[in-house]
């Protein structure tokens, strides 16, 4: 068979030993061709055996191809037997170097020893009946208020959730929770009350106009608003609505 030709860039990373290599290259410029003759020239000038090889891949079919044209390559070169332990390499997808490894020591993992590693159709349907289930659960113990918050997401907020899910366990979550922060602090009803006495008297001097006009109107909800908390908080410490006064009760 006819040697390759290759380009001085290609024949330096074959060549390149004793420190960390990266290569980038477009598509179909021979990035495959030259992780072959890499290995295969590590393999037969320094000695490296097969089974130290570790290379990885984002899909099996590209793994198996790299093994195929390894194992022909090594052929050519003579290297038989080499050729027949490329089935032993550490050649494959991330997930199955992780399941290959996790399999050598499962308990040390903490691992049924007959885990097996889902399909991407397996796992999108368990995740989709995951999600339905959570959906129910929650939806039953808040109610209508939870109904309705979903609702005002649709089909959205299962790709937020799951998002979030796939997010944090990326990040090495074994078992993902949102924590659900506190809620945000409220400014006294009274400071409340100052600050929009405050916005009147701003605006008794703007006079008139639509954006005043409604700006006053906006006011007064909010009078009504900081009223109606004033009575909350005079209920929850008991004493009652003839404890509630009227907050900016002044006519905007």
């Amino acid at each position: 068979m006819t040697a390759r030709r290759w380009t001085p860039e290609q024949r330096a990373a074959i060549d390149a030993r004793g420190h960390s290599s990266l290569l980038t290259a477009n598509a179909g410029s021979g990035k495959t061709a030259v992780m072959v003759e890499r290995i295969a020239s590590a393999i037969r000038d320094d000695g490296l055996a097969v089974n130290a090889i570790l290379a990885l891949t984002f899909t099996e079919k590209a793994a198996g191809e790299l093994a195929e044209r390894l194992r022909r390559r090594l052929t050519e070169l003579g290297e038989d037997e080499h050729a027949r332990a490329v089935d032993g390499a550490w050649i494959g997808t991330i997930h199955g170097f992780c399941a290959r490894l996790l399999r050598a020591q499962p308990l040390a993992a903490g691992l049924d020893p007959h885990f097996e590693v889902l399909e991407a159709t397996s796992a999108e349907r368990l995740a989709e009946t995951a999600y339905e289930e959570a959906l129910e659960t929650w939806a039953r113990r808040h109610g209508a208020d939870a109904i309705d918050l979903a609702a005002s997401y649709g089909p959205a907020l299962r790709d937020l959730v799951q998002g979030a899910y796939a997010s944090l366990r990326a990040r090495g979550h074994a078992r993902p929770r949102l924590v659900i922060p506190p809620p945000p602090r409220v400014p006294d009803p009274t400071t409340l009350a100052a600050t929009r006495e405050a916005a009147l008297d701003d605006l008794r001097l703007a006079g008139g106009g639509v954006r005043v006009t409604a700006a006053r109107e906006a006011l007064e909800q909010c009078r009504e608003v900081l009223d109606a908390a004033r009575e909350s908080a005079a209920h929850a410490a008991g004493g009652g609505p003839a404890a509630a006064g009227g907050l900016g009760s002044a006519a905007p």
